[in-house]
């Protein structure tokens, strides 16, 4: 039995783009923002990584991870916002409990 030929004209497919490490490591982190409650220790890494993958992603075609780094700057922001309105609450909370109860 002969082996298959290949159709004429046939072109190999290209190889998928390398995916940026920091774009996976923006995901990453701002996932672990709002999953573990970590707020701006794991946000502010997930905002500053995902800017300078997206900024990577611009300049080299070549460089995959746009939608991830994207992924990574939106939880990142959002976890470090709602972390800050909840410690916002809190503080707010305990000056009212302080206030009522009085001190000294």
């Amino acid at each position: 039995m002969a082996a298959p030929e290949e159709p004429v004209g046939a072109v190999a497919a290209a190889p998928p783009p390398r995916t940026s490490g920091l774009a996976i490591a923006a995901l990453v982190l701002g996932i672990l923002t709002v999953v573990a409650c970590m707020g701006p220790f794991a946000g502010i890494p997930a905002i500053v990584c995902g800017h300078l993958a997206r900024r990577d992603c611009r300049r080299d075609p070549s460089v995959g991870g746009d939608g991830l780094a994207l992924g990574g700057l939106i939880v990142g922001y959002v976890g470090t916002a709602l972390w800050l309105v909840m410690a916002l609450l809190w503080v707010a909370l305990l000056a009212v409990r302080v206030s009522a109860v009085g001190v000294g």
